[in-house]
């Protein structure tokens, strides 16, 4: 009797398993057609608002820059700059009012070279600023450059001379520049210099 019942339930839980497998398989099959079926979706949804917060996102202003995109949005600013290398612009988060967008165009090899530019509604450029160039340790000296941003108009940006004292590397020389934008998306902008 032991054994029959023993018997029994390995048999019950045999069939339970296969069937739990068999629903997970379903389960599978059923979400990857879901994902399937929403993956394709979006992108159209995406191509065709023109009112939506991806517009940024996937319009040729930012990012990796074409020669073709760069002079179309940026003109003339790289003209003075004798060693372009991979040039791309990042959207900063600055609302200065009239749906003005602020951006950081990069020139970047073993460099960063950074342009502060605005640009209307329409992306046409309004007005642009050059900050500097931060360059990796090279004959005992770097330069770095990092931001901040202060407010919805304001952006801060902390420029580094490094080098060596003694066996040391510090700080020589420290400069701040803090960049104000008015409605127009004009750039007006003071430099405060510490020195060690």
């Amino acid at each position: 009797m032991n054994r029959l019942i023993l018997l029994g339930l390995i048999l019950v839980s045999i069939i339970h398993c296969k069937s739990n497998e068999e629903k997970r398989q379903t389960k599978t099959i059923n979400c990857l057609q879901t994902i399937e079926t929403k993956k394709s979706k979006p992108i159209e949804l995406e191509i065709e608002k023109k009112d939506s917060k991806n517009e940024q996102s996937i319009l040729p202003i930012h990012g990796k820059l074409s020669q073709e995109n760069l002079h179309k949005y940026y003109p003339k600013i790289t003209d003075t700059i004798r060693d372009l290398r991979i040039i791309g612009s990042e959207k900063i988060d600055l609302n200065p009012g009239n749906k003005i967008t602020v951006s950081i165009l990069h020139n970047t090899g073993t460099f960063d070279q950074m342009i502060v530019c605005t640009h209307d509604k329409n992306f046409g450029l309004i007005d642009h600023l050059y900050i500097g160039k931060a360059t990796a340790f090279d004959n005992d000296k770097s330069h770095t450059i990092e931001f901040f941003i202060k407010n919805k108009k304001e952006i801060i940006f902390l420029q580094t001379d490094w080098g060596y004292s003694g066996e040391e590397i510090v700080p020589i020389k420290k400069e701040e520049m803090i960049i104000t934008l008015n409605e127009k998306g004009q750039i007006e902008h003071r430099k405060v210099i510490f020195n060690n």
